[in-house]
């Protein structure tokens, strides 16, 4: 009679990932980057987030402006490109293929009660995303609360609020911002796409 078999000898999963984990760079952006980034943002027409189609500031309350792939935006198309492939190649190989979404600068204001609850960055039109990037714009001593905070496991992880400081984690990873209590928030959130998870 033959020993009994694991599960697992029936697959070759190769080297195993860390598809529950995130990657950051901690001066992925230079404060003067930083800067040039936020003055994209603002230049372009801002509006109230909104959940789905429609506008839930219990659940979120931001206003976005979106960045399009542009003459002015181009470096940063490129910056992030750059750090999004190193970022997959340390962590999770995911087969990506290219942002095909406009940037989101996104702020988060004290006197609107700025935040975002636990949500992921996928959804029944967003099924393509792999990736995402959330980039620290603000100086953290501008602002109060707005945490980005992780959850892969029981207890939320609290990203750094370093000025320039990217965080990149799967799209699927539970995340969210804290209640911003005083000043303002202000970030760069971009998505990778690819080929469905399958």
């Amino acid at each position: 009679m033959e020993p009994v078999q694991n599960y697992s000898d029936f697959l070759d999963f190769g080297n195993e990932v860390a598809l529950d984990n995130y990657y950051h760079f901690e001066a992925g952006f230079s404060s003067e980057q930083a800067d040039k980034v936020i003055e994209l943002g603002l230049s372009r027409s801002s509006q109230e987030a909104v959940t789905g189609n429609t506008v839930n500031t219990s659940y979120r309350s931001s206003t976005v402006s979106w960045i399009e792939l542009a003459d002015d935006s181009l470096w940063l198309f490129r910056q992030l490109g750059q750090l999004a492939t190193k970022a997959n190649a340390a962590m999770w190989n995911f087969n990506i293929a290219a942002m095909t979404e406009k940037l989101q600068f996104t702020e988060y204001y004290a006197s609107q009660d700025g935040h975002y609850d636990w949500h992921m960055d996928l959804g029944k039109a967003m099924s393509r995303r792999k990736i995402s990037m959330v980039v620290q714009l603000t100086d953290p001593a501008e602002y109060e609360g707005g945490e980005l905070e992780l959850l892969f496991r029981r207890t939320p992880q609290k990203i750094q609020r370093k000025k320039g400081h990217v965080t990149v984690f799967p799209s699927y990873a539970l995340h969210r911002v804290s209640q911003v209590t005083s000043g303002r928030r202000q970030s760069l959130v971009v998505w990778i796409s690819g080929e469905p998870f399958r």
